[in-house]
């Protein structure tokens, strides 16, 4: 089995599947990796780690703007009903997460656990979901087409960034795809 230098290093990074370790220190103990394939693996892993941390970027300015842009509690009884429901689905799901489970970034924490139980279990993404819950009411009852168009931001945000944590965590943990199979990603019977 003769494996790319840049190959090996990126299934030892991203799977972290003991199979690969000892294959990858093979090849690294037959010869050095060159110049270019060394410069190609720091390139991955830099944009790996930016596009991480640009998704938190743009989901934190979007709450920030939406928070700063009108007022934090909606003014009908459905608006606060669907903004505490939000409040509690965040909060039951940082409860069941464990704060030392908890990453920012949608990376997988090294040593990191995967919760498949509480809310986990119907929805893969219910942190997400809080946000989107918490912010629409205020967004509909302080209606401008610039909070509008921040909360879509925020919404195809969380899109891309569930999709780009959900690989990572495929490739991290190996139930992931079967408990994929058996959870919706971010609301139940829909997506």
């Amino acid at each position: 089995m003769n494996l790319h230098f840049f190959q090996c290093i990126q299934k030892l990074s991203l799977q972290r599947t003991p199979g690969y370790k000892p294959l990858c220190l093979h090849i690294l103990s037959v010869r050095r990796p060159t110049n270019r394939e060394f410069f190609f693996f720091i390139l991955y892993a830099m944009k790996l780690k930016a596009l991480a941390y640009f998704f938190v970027f743009v989901q934190f300015s979007m709450l920030i703007f939406l928070l700063a842009s009108g007022p934090w509690l909606a003014n009908s009884n459905v608006g606060i009903l669907v903004e505490v429901a939000g409040l509690f689905i965040g909060i039951i799901a940082i409860f069941r997460m464990q704060i030392g489970n908890f990453n920012l970034a949608p990376l997988p924490k090294a040593g990191g656990v995967l919760v498949t139980n509480g809310i986990y279990q119907y929805i893969r993404h219910p942190m997400y979901l809080a946000q989107l819950l918490a912010l629409l009411p205020l967004v509909v009852e302080s209606y401008t087409n610039f909070r509008m168009i921040g909360w879509s931001v925020l919404l195809i945000n969380l899109v891309f960034k569930l999709f780009f944590e959900e690989r990572n965590l495929r490739n991290q943990f190996p139930d992931y795809t079967t408990y994929m199979q058996k959870s919706w990603r971010l609301i139940p019977f829909i997506f």
